[in-house]
């Protein structure tokens, strides 16, 4: 089983910078462009951003984490003003704790998905990955790695992951 630590720091900042760079970002877009720049970022560099488990849940691949953060914040995670379903950053993102490339995937999944209303963000984020789970289960990496599509990199994370 492939697994990649989850980095909360991470999650943070890329949260915020979606937040701040969508106009009214709603929670629905939030979590697809989570999904989308961890999606690509592992496509093109081997790894997700953030490492967030993905949970299968109807309209979409759910970043646990991330949801968390926003449904239940702790004291100290209020990053994130929720109105109904629109957000707010509290802050501007600390780019630092991001890479480059992380920005870059990041930049990637908010520009494929701003054109898109809920439905077509609904459908495309219907792939592979969130069809081969169960309902309110996670999607694994070796699923995702599945809807990109490339057995060499498959590989190449497969040997990386070995402890």
């Amino acid at each position: 089983m492939i697994k990649f630590k989850y980095n909360k720091e991470k999650a943070v900042e890329m949260m915020i910078y979606i937040v701040s760079k969508v106009n009214s970002c709603d929670k629905h877009q939030l979590m697809k462009t989570c999904f989308f720049a961890d999606l690509n970022h592992l496509e093109n560099y081997g790894r997700p951003v953030t490492g967030n488990k993905y949970i299968k849940m109807n309209y979409g691949p759910v970043p646990s984490e991330v949801y968390g953060m926003i449904q239940r914040p702790l004291p100290e995670e209020h990053y994130i003003q929720v109105d109904g379903y629109y957000l707010r950053a509290l802050r501007e993102a600390n780019i630092k704790k991001l890479s480059k490339s992380d920005i870059k995937s990041i930049d990637y999944a908010i520009e494929l998905l701003s054109d898109m209303d809920f439905q077509a963000r609904t459908e495309v984020s219907h792939g592979h990955a969130w069809q081969s789970a169960e309902l309110n289960q996670a999607i694994s990496f070796e699923a995702m790695l599945e809807e990109i599509g490339d057995k060499d990199l498959m590989d190449y994370v497969r040997g990386a992951n070995v402890a």
